[in-house]
């Protein structure tokens, strides 16, 4: 996830993920034939995204994701979660959480 604030109706913002195992190796993923993102935006809808590699090619274990207009329309705390599927692996990752602050405008 970016480290810079989050507003609401942020168009362009890249969310990134790094897939690890459970010993925190990072997991090459460049086999997998479904990357995709949940996000959980209060109080409890979640949009799915298709996720893609990043610079990498799924070699380092990126997967990005670019908002549009409307992703991000609540403000509050949302949760993240990656999606990769491969012929014989069907994995998530640990959910993380981030927060979407309002505009004044």
């Amino acid at each position: 996830m970016p480290q810079a604030e989050i507003h609401g109706s942020d168009i362009g913002l890249v969310i990134s993920v790094t897939v690890k195992d459970s010993d925190g190796v990072v997991v090459d993923i460049s086999g997998a034939v479904l990357t995709e993102f949940y996000l959980l935006k209060p109080p409890d809808t979640v949009l799915t995204k298709a996720a893609v590699f990043g610079v990498g090619a799924g070699v380092d274990g990126i997967l990005q994701y670019t908002t549009v207009a409307g992703d991000l329309d609540i403000a509050g705390r949302w949760k993240l979660q990656a999606h990769i599927s491969d012929a014989t692996t069907d994995v998530k990752t640990n959910i993380t959480e981030f927060d979407v602050y309002g505009n004044l405008a």
